[in-house]
């Protein structure tokens, strides 16, 4: 019974920096960091402690129906580097 508690304790100590462990585009420059969501597909980057967003290559990492829109991170030689999110489709009312 000692050991179940024990790995519930380790594995709930481990849960904050599993949840830190996502790239930083502050530590990337901005060639490095499109490259990586490139390479990825889809990913999820950190602009700093409380800032990030799931960044796509294309449209094709995109629920169906919505299309993608460039967004603008700092990285650490840019402070406007171009990435693509998914977004909803522009709607003309």
């Amino acid at each position: 019974m000692s050991r179940a508690i024990l790995a519930a304790i380790l594995t709930l100590a481990a849960a904050p920096a599993l949840a830190q462990s996502r790239p930083d585009t502050l530590t990337m420059t901005c060639a490095q960091t499109q490259a990586l969501v490139k390479s990825k597909g889809s990913i999820v980057l950190g602009s700093g402690q409380f800032f990030y967003d799931l960044y796509v290559a294309s449209v094709t990492y995109c629920p169906i129906g919505e299309v993608t829109r460039v967004m603008f991170v700092k990285t650490k030689d840019q402070p406007a580097c171009p990435l693509s999110v998914c977004d909803q489709p522009f709607q003309n009312y």
